[in-house]
């Protein structure tokens, strides 16, 4: 059983514990533990990614495992000034993209975990035969039914940022990512 802890950066970030054993025959894996890191000030959000990580720590104790691997999801590159899901700040928000991924590099340092930088567009790709869809639904919804099917776990996954993380977890872990 390969056990892996993902992100999904940014200002409100999606983080996943993830295994490769499925507990349902038409899943692909397990989440053993699903977190939202959010705030305004970068001082509570960074507070908030440290329990994130501490708590998935303490849920493999209780489980039994320890992380094989450590990933961050990579946006796609683009210099377009509205590139970033239609985010007109343009630049100002791929610096904060950007701070946010190396905050999380540095939470996962602290904790004994090095990142692994996972291009956007490879999970999704890797994932494409067994489910994930390429067109868009409702503002990212569709990535939370594809998460709910593949990677099936308690609490349901409410946000498109955990759903991302819980699925690009499933990549690293099954090793095709």
């Amino acid at each position: 059983m390969r056990t892996v802890l993902t992100v999904d950066p940014g200002a409100d970030s999606g983080v996943a514990l993830v295994c490769d054993d499925p507990v349902e025959r038409q899943a692909l894996g397990r989440l053993l533990g699903s977190w939202r890191v959010y705030g305004r000030r970068y001082r509570v959000w960074l507070h908030r990614a440290n329990a994130a990580v501490e708590e998935a720590l303490e849920c493999c104790e209780d489980v039994g495992v320890t992380i094989d691997d450590f990933a961050i999801e990579v946006p796609p590159s683009t210099a377009k000034r509205s590139s970033l899901k239609g985010d007109r700040r343009g630049m100002k928000s791929w610096l904060g993209l950007g701070q946010r991924i190396g905050a999380w590099q540095a939470v996962g340092h602290r904790y004994g975990l090095d990142a692994r930088m996972v291009p956007v567009g490879v999970w999704t790709a890797a994932l494409g035969p067994v489910g994930v869809r390429s067109k868009k639904v409702e503002g990212g919804k569709h990535r939370i039914l594809e998460a709910l099917r593949l990677v099936p776990g308690v609490p349901m996954i409410e946000r498109v940022d955990v759903a991302e993380a819980a699925l690009l977890g499933l990549a690293v872990a099954r090793r095709i990512a």
